[in-house]
This record gives C-alpha cells, sequence and structure tokens, in this order.
C-alpha cells in the first residue's frame, strides 16, 4: 500500500552493509499524534517498534519544541540478514480487535455491520526482531519521496494522493536532470529506467522537453 516502496533500495541496502547492521528499518516524520503509524522508540535501552494501537495517547501526544516527542514513524520498509530471520519463528503473537461485516447462521442471511469491534485478528510483526538483534539501524526518509501510503478510498492517504505524489516525484527528478516538463504533462518513471534523480541524469537524451504525458521504461 505504498507504491513510492524501491523494489531494491540501493541507499538502504548500502547503509545496512555499511554499518554491519542485522536490521535496517526506514522511518519517516508522522504528521500527527493521531496518525495510525508504529512508533520507534527506546525501551529499557533496546529500539523496538510499538504499534499505534499500543501507544498511550499522552505518550504518542508528547512534544518537544513543536515537533513530536516520537516522531519516527514505521512505514514497513526493512531490510534484514537472512540470519536474522531463522529467528521470525518464535516472534510473539499480537491481538488486534476489527469490526467485519457478517453473516448470521440463522434468519434472513443478510449482512450485518457492526458498530463496534466484534472480532479479533492474530498477527505477527517482523520488526519484533529489532530488540532481538545485537546491531540495528533506523533511517529517517523523506516522507514525499519515501512513504505514499494507500489507505483510504479518497482524500489523504488515497490512491488519488499516492498518485499526484508519484507524479510530482517523478517530475521533481525530470527537472532536476535538466529536463523542461510541460506544466500540464504527466510523467511517469518505472523503476526499470531510473530509481532517482542521478540516474535520470545518466540517461542520455535526458535534457530533452517533455510537453505531454509520458512514461520512462
Amino acid at each position: 500500500d505504498n507504491p513510492a516502496v524501491l523494489p531494491p533500495d540501493p541507499l538502504l541496502v548500502g547503509w545496512h552493509h555499511l554499518r554491519g547492521s542485522q536490521m535496517t528499518t526506514r522511518v519517516v516524520s508522522r504528521r500527527t499524534a493521531e496518525e495510525r503509524m508504529g512508533v520507534v522508540l527506546s525501551v529499557a535501552g533496546r529500539t523496538r517498534i510499538v504499534e499505534y494501537i499500543d501507544v498511550p495517547q499522552s505518550v504518542a501526544a508528547a512534544g518537544d519544541g513543536g515537533r513530536l516527542r516520537f516522531w519516527a514513524g514505521n512505514i514497513g520498509v526493512h531490510v534484514l540478514d537472512q540470519q536474522v530471520l531463522a529467528h521470525a519463528s518464535g516472534l510473539p503473537w499480537h491481538r488486534v480487535e476489527r469490526t467485519v461485516v457478517h453473516v448470521p447462521g440463522h434468519g434472513s442471511g443478510q449482512p450485518i455491520e457492526p458498530g463496534a469491534a466484534n472480532a479479533w485478528q492474530f498477527e505477527r510483526f517482523i520488526f519484533d526482531l529489532l530488540p532481538e538483534i545485537e546491531t540495528g539501524l533506523v533511517v529517517e526518509g523523506d516522507r514525499g519521496r519515501d512513504f505514499l501510503p494507500v489507505k483510504q478510498s479518497r482524500g489523504t492517504d488515497s490512491l488519488e494522493s499516492a498518485r499526484a505524489g508519484l507524479l510530482a516525484l517523478h517530475r521533481s527528478w525530470l527537472e532536476a536532470a535538466g529536463t523542461s516538463v510541460h506544466p500540464e504533462a504527466e510523467v511517469e518513471i518505472t523503476p526499470s529506467w531510473a530509481l532517482s534523480a542521478e540516474e535520470v541524469l545518466d540517461r542520455s537524451g535526458s535534457d530533452d522537453a517533455v510537453q505531454a504525458r509520458t512514461v520512462f521504461e
């Protein structure tokens, strides 16, 4: 649900390797205390990610100089050593309450939409490995470049907003490489063509003008 994620992220993998990290996590700054993102923090001297449902509101809203004290939001982008994954089978289960439409076993057979949580969902989170490892790394990313979530049908964090974010990002890559892009032209860049403005610059003909909708692939 985040089309901004690069298939292989060379920068993240590079930091992971250079720092000798066993698990590397990318985070972005949370917009608000209410945003549904796991929070990266230190508990008893160990770095861990705590799901938003497990963070008390008073803690989530704590501020420091106009910025959230616990600002680092987990976007689900991790690099792990293969040896670390061997311990994944021992991860703890988390119980999450869900509101689930269901059809009763008797009566009209019509779906019922409950007004409150009526089901439990049990999940395991790969990031629970983070406090168990010896060497971990947390890397802050640029929200507009690294996190364009699709969580809603419309408005903020929707397919529409994610698409607009990708178009703006790819336009910025081309313009940074010296390409003139018409204000009304939509441009898309596939990962196989370029992963950054620097790679766009390396492409021959990247200084050409773009006048209409174009997909670089």
